[in-house]
Protein backbone atom coordinates (compact mmCIF):
# COMPACT_ATOMS: atom_id res chain seq x y z
CA UNK A 1 0.00 0.00 0.00
CA UNK A 2 2.94 2.39 0.53
CA UNK A 3 4.24 1.86 -2.74
CA UNK A 4 2.56 4.78 -4.55
CA UNK A 5 3.09 6.71 -1.59
CA UNK A 6 6.77 6.08 -1.27
CA UNK A 7 7.35 6.83 -4.80
CA UNK A 8 5.63 9.98 -4.93
CA UNK A 9 7.43 11.46 -1.76
CA UNK A 10 10.62 10.05 -2.97
CA UNK A 11 10.66 12.21 -6.09
CA UNK A 12 10.87 15.68 -6.92
CA UNK A 13 7.54 15.54 -8.02
CA UNK A 14 5.20 15.85 -4.80
CA UNK A 15 3.90 18.64 -2.94
CA UNK A 16 1.41 18.90 -0.01
CA UNK A 17 -1.15 21.79 0.26
CA UNK A 18 -2.65 22.60 3.53
CA UNK A 19 -5.54 23.29 1.86
CA UNK A 20 -8.22 21.59 -0.84
CA UNK A 21 -9.31 24.74 -2.41
CA UNK A 22 -5.15 25.27 -2.82
CA UNK A 23 -4.31 22.27 -3.74
CA UNK A 24 -7.36 22.20 -6.77
CA UNK A 25 -6.12 25.89 -7.83
CA UNK A 26 -2.01 25.06 -7.64
CA UNK A 27 -2.55 20.97 -9.07
CA UNK A 28 -5.61 20.40 -10.41
CA UNK A 29 -6.80 16.70 -10.90
CA UNK A 30 -6.24 16.21 -14.59
CA UNK A 31 -6.74 11.93 -14.40
CA UNK A 32 -6.38 9.07 -13.28
CA UNK A 33 -3.86 7.59 -10.67
CA UNK A 34 -2.09 4.54 -12.24
CA UNK A 35 -2.01 2.10 -9.08
CA UNK A 36 1.23 0.02 -9.17
CA UNK A 37 0.76 -3.97 -9.51
CA UNK A 38 -1.25 -5.14 -6.24
CA UNK A 39 -3.38 -1.93 -5.34
CA UNK A 40 -6.59 -1.09 -6.38
CA UNK A 41 -9.63 1.82 -5.52
CA UNK A 42 -12.05 1.19 -2.78
CA UNK A 43 -14.89 2.94 -3.83
CA UNK A 44 -17.76 4.37 -1.99
CA UNK A 45 -20.76 6.44 -3.63
CA UNK A 46 -21.07 8.55 -0.18
CA UNK A 47 -21.97 12.06 -1.23
CA UNK A 48 -20.90 15.38 0.76
CA UNK A 49 -18.46 14.63 3.30
CA UNK A 50 -18.97 11.30 4.03
CA UNK A 51 -16.92 9.99 1.27
CA UNK A 52 -13.52 11.18 3.57
CA UNK A 53 -15.29 9.04 6.16
CA UNK A 54 -16.35 6.02 4.08
CA UNK A 55 -12.61 6.16 2.45
CA UNK A 56 -10.76 5.73 5.58
CA UNK A 57 -12.76 3.48 7.05
CA UNK A 58 -12.59 1.08 3.50
CA UNK A 59 -9.00 1.90 3.57
CA UNK A 60 -7.99 1.07 7.72
CA UNK A 61 -10.44 -2.39 7.43
CA UNK A 62 -10.53 -3.51 3.47
CA UNK A 63 -13.96 -3.66 3.46
CA UNK A 64 -16.67 -2.72 1.07
CA UNK A 65 -19.01 0.32 1.86
CA UNK A 66 -21.65 -1.88 2.73
CA UNK A 67 -19.57 -3.87 5.37
CA UNK A 68 -19.11 -0.23 7.24
CA UNK A 69 -22.15 1.16 7.13
CA UNK A 70 -22.95 1.30 10.58
CA UNK A 71 -19.62 2.62 11.87
CA UNK A 72 -19.41 5.15 9.57
CA UNK A 73 -22.51 6.58 10.25
CA UNK A 74 -21.66 6.16 14.50
CA UNK A 75 -17.91 8.61 13.28
CA UNK A 76 -19.90 10.98 11.37
CA UNK A 77 -22.51 11.20 13.98
CA UNK A 78 -20.21 11.55 16.66
CA UNK A 79 -17.29 13.75 14.82
CA UNK A 80 -20.24 16.15 13.96
CA UNK A 81 -20.03 15.89 9.89
CA UNK A 82 -22.53 18.22 8.16
CA UNK A 83 -22.16 18.37 4.32
CA UNK A 84 -19.65 19.54 1.83
CA UNK A 85 -16.31 19.03 1.34
CA UNK A 86 -13.42 17.96 4.11
CA UNK A 87 -10.02 19.26 3.48
CA UNK A 88 -7.72 16.56 4.91
CA UNK A 89 -6.69 19.03 7.54
CA UNK A 90 -8.89 20.46 8.69
CA UNK A 91 -10.33 20.26 11.98
CA UNK A 92 -13.50 18.14 10.97
CA UNK A 93 -10.69 15.81 9.22
CA UNK A 94 -8.73 15.67 12.75
CA UNK A 95 -12.34 14.75 14.86
CA UNK A 96 -13.01 11.98 11.96
CA UNK A 97 -9.29 10.45 12.99
CA UNK A 98 -10.24 10.93 16.80
CA UNK A 99 -13.38 8.93 16.49
CA UNK A 100 -10.94 6.35 13.96
CA UNK A 101 -8.76 6.05 16.75
CA UNK A 102 -10.85 5.47 19.59
CA UNK A 103 -13.13 3.20 17.59
CA UNK A 104 -10.62 0.79 16.19
CA UNK A 105 -7.93 1.83 18.72
CA UNK A 106 -4.87 2.33 16.45
CA UNK A 107 -3.13 5.46 15.40
CA UNK A 108 -3.82 6.34 11.39
CA UNK A 109 -2.28 9.29 8.92
CA UNK A 110 -4.25 9.88 5.83
CA UNK A 111 -2.17 10.55 3.10
CA UNK A 112 -4.50 12.17 0.15
CA UNK A 113 -3.09 11.52 -2.99
CA UNK A 114 -4.37 13.45 -6.33
CA UNK A 115 -3.24 13.40 -10.24
CA UNK A 116 -1.84 16.70 -11.33
CA UNK A 117 -1.41 17.96 -14.78
CA UNK A 118 2.20 17.92 -13.54
CA UNK A 119 1.60 14.05 -12.18
CA UNK A 120 0.59 12.62 -8.73
CA UNK A 121 1.10 14.75 -5.79
CA UNK A 122 0.46 14.26 -1.77
CA UNK A 123 -2.14 16.86 -1.70
CA UNK A 124 -2.76 16.67 1.90
CA UNK A 125 -2.33 14.34 4.99
CA UNK A 126 -3.53 14.53 8.32
CA UNK A 127 -3.26 12.79 11.48
CA UNK A 128 -3.65 14.01 15.29
CA UNK A 129 -0.68 14.98 17.35
CA UNK A 130 -0.65 11.60 19.88
CA UNK A 131 1.37 8.29 19.08
CA UNK A 132 4.74 8.38 16.93
CA UNK A 133 3.50 4.86 14.78
CA UNK A 134 0.69 5.28 13.22
CA UNK A 135 -0.43 3.65 10.40
CA UNK A 136 -0.75 5.02 6.94
CA UNK A 137 -4.16 5.16 5.25
CA UNK A 138 -4.31 6.15 1.11
CA UNK A 139 -6.98 7.85 -0.15
CA UNK A 140 -7.26 9.41 -3.77
CA UNK A 141 -8.94 12.75 -4.25
CA UNK A 142 -10.59 13.35 -7.50
CA UNK A 143 -11.40 16.75 -6.73
CA UNK A 144 -14.84 16.52 -5.96
CA UNK A 145 -14.98 12.49 -4.42
CA UNK A 146 -12.27 10.65 -2.18
CA UNK A 147 -11.61 6.82 -2.76
CA UNK A 148 -9.24 4.32 -0.53
CA UNK A 149 -6.36 2.71 -2.10
CA UNK A 150 -5.92 -0.57 -0.59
Amino acid sequence: MLAIYKRIAASNEGAEYRSASKSKDVAPVSSKINLPKGLKFSTNNGSGARCFVYSIVMGLTGLSQANVERVVSEIARNAQVGGGWIASDSDTACAIIDEVERIFGISIQVIELQNSVSGPIISGRSHNALGSARRPIVIRNTGAHYDAII
